[in-house]
């Protein structure tokens, strides 16, 4: 699979580090985040390419939200990276089972301990284990609260709903597409009232 980094400035760049002028054939890339990105490298890429806000009707009116932010020290006093992971669930099983796959947006606090205590091996580069306590959810922290916060990619859970409960950590890929598209769900619950949260 072709590779596409995101750069903290919100470019994206071949693995080459050529800039990407036309973001559309790189929707199916898989993404890497540099060191040092966070969500506003994400509304930045937004901005640089304009023609991906289109992908989902929720991104116009975070990347509104998010230009009317301060400029910088956009932090949650509690979280210390936000984490981009997947779920993969397969419900009903044994019986007549569906998957649903959908990927979220996470907070790790200083409760979660270090990485290394979690996962038991060293983060790697722009990834995060799937499970490395992910712990606190960002869907009603306003964006001026989160923008400058590091942002990294995780792993996926695979989750059995059924007879019985069972759980699997494993490592994965995102494309870029799937990563906007992922990001455009949350930020549509993005302030919204805590009775109205809707789980996945």
């Amino acid at each position: 699979m072709e590779a596409v980094h995101l750069t903290p400035a919100g470019l994206l760049a071949t693995p080459e580090g050529a800039a990407v002028l036309d973001p559309l054939p790189a929707l199916h890339s898989r993404l890497h985040l540099d060191v040092g990105c966070s969500l506003r490298s994400f509304f930045a890429m937004l901005g640089r390419y304009p023609l991906l806000q289109s992908l989902s009707a929720f991104l116009p009116a975070a990347c509104a939200e998010a230009a009317a932010c301060p400029a910088t020290g956009c932090k949650d006093d509690e979280i210390h990276t936000l984490v981009i992971g997947k779920t993969m669930e397969l419900i009903g099983f044994p019986g007549e089972p569906r998957v649903e796959i959908y990927l979220w947006l996470r907070g790790l606090t200083a409760a979660s301990s270090s990485l290394e205590a979690t996962s038991g091996t060293p983060a790697q580069e722009d990834h995060l284990p799937a499970h490395a306590g992910a712990d606190k959810e960002i869907r009603f922290i306003p964006l001026h609260s989160l923008l400058d916060l590091p942002l990294v990619l995780g792993g996926l859970k695979h989750t059995v709903l059924g007879g019985t409960r069972r759980e699997l950590f494993c490592t994965t890929t995102f494309t870029l597409f799937e990563t906007i598209d992922g990001l455009a769900w949350e930020f549509g619950f993005q302030g919204g009232a805590q009775q109205c949260s809707i789980e996945r």
